[in-house]
């Protein structure tokens, strides 16, 4: 192929950019994933649904208990339980048909000043903290493999957050994530509690786009477990798409969803990062030997002296050889500017 229009291209893969000659290139094919969205229930923890009539039974107890002991006359404990059991489920109802979150804090007001009990905003918010926390720590236990997993992810350089649908307030799901150690890898957490609109709307998947600096909705990786929300949300705005389906099991079909990926472990998301860096980086390899081809440059040496004149110190093992390997990138490019050369290490 002739090449001589000059023009200035970024080589993915070979992380510098440089001026080439060509008349004209196919589109290159894009890049790896830049930041990976997790739904929370059923992904990151999992929810025993079996229990959730007796543990809504443990958790009205101690709020009620405390409005008696503050001063308020309120009516039998079964009595107000039904009463507090019927407003959520018609709450629960009118969400599903509207596609809008309950909205806890406003309807404990109002079932609670209809039995006689006007509370003030701060015994409401002792009142959900008093129920909200015990409720999603008695039905709800965190991936075997969630750490493990969201450490490499971060080590990576990638962003994550959390896109969830919960009637619970922000405050109450921050602290269950921060009591076991998982709300330092969220930055960026948009619950439907907050934003009202519920997955698969996307409205809500767009809020954490809003948030996030990657190179559009393509970029991102977004994991769950449904497909009439998680997948099918994800996926009207852009986003790439796991169907996490724990145990080979998963919650109710769609005929018109097909997710990008489907795996039965959080630990399988690395795999499938890893196999799309492996083509990024063999695209990138693959135009920048096309380019010093037309231009009668040696690709090594070209490669080598890029990275001299615009990274700044040596290459720093241990590098993924096989990784490497598999993406056509050998050992020759990288291996005479590696710390401690000429000894190169695999990565465990």
């Amino acid at each position: 192929m002739e090449c001589h229009a000059e023009r200035q291209t970024n080589f993915t893969g070979c992380g510098v950019t440089v001026l080439t000659s060509a008349t004209t290139l196919p589109t290159i094919v894009p890049g790896a994933f830049e930041a990976v969205l997790f739904d929370l229930g059923d992904t990151i923890i999992h929810f025993e649904t079996q229990r959730i009539s007796a543990v809504l039974n443990r958790s009205c107890r101690p709020g009620y208990d405390r409005l008696l002991k503050s001063g308020h006359r309120l009516p039998t404990y079964n009595r107000y339980f039904n009463a507090l059991r019927r407003r959520l489920l018609t709450d629960w109802l009118c969400s599903q048909l509207t596609r809008r979150e309950v909205q806890l804090v406003p309807s404990l007001e109002r079932v609670h000043r209809r039995l006689g009990a006007n509370l003030t905003p701060s015994e409401l918010d002792d009142m959900m903290r008093a129920a909200s926390t015990p409720a999603i720590h008695a039905i709800t236990t965190v991936d075997d493999e969630a750490i493990s997993v969201l450490q490499n992810l971060r080590q990576w350089g990638l962003r994550l957050g959390v896109v969830s649908n919960t009637p619970f307030p922000a405050a109450a799901i921050d602290g269950y994530l921060r009591q076991h150690g998982l709300l330092e890898f969220f930055p960026i957490r948009v619950y439907s509690s907050d934003v009202r609109y519920m997955k698969p709307s996307p409205h809500i998947f767009r809020k954490a786009l809003s948030q996030m600096d990657v190179n559009g909705a393509s970029k991102v990786l977004f994991v769950g477990d449904r497909l009439d929300t998680d997948v099918k949300g994800a996926a009207r705005v852009g986003m790439k798409t796991v169907l996490f389906r724990r145990n080979g099991h998963g919650r109710r079909r769609h005929w018109l969803v097909r997710p990008d990926y489907r795996i039965r472990a959080l630990s399988e998301i690395l795999q499938i990062i890893m196999e799309d860096e492996v083509g990024h980086v063999a695209t990138g390899k693959r135009w920048f030997d096309f380019v010093c081809g037309c231009e009668r440059r040696d690709p090594i040496s070209s490669w080598q002296g890029l990275v001299r004149q615009y990274f700044r110190g040596d290459l720093k093992p241990p590098f993924n050889i096989e990784a490497r390997t598999a993406a056509r990138f050998s050992a020759a490019f990288y291996g005479p500017l590696a710390a401690g050369r000429p000894s190169i290490q695999p990565l465990p």
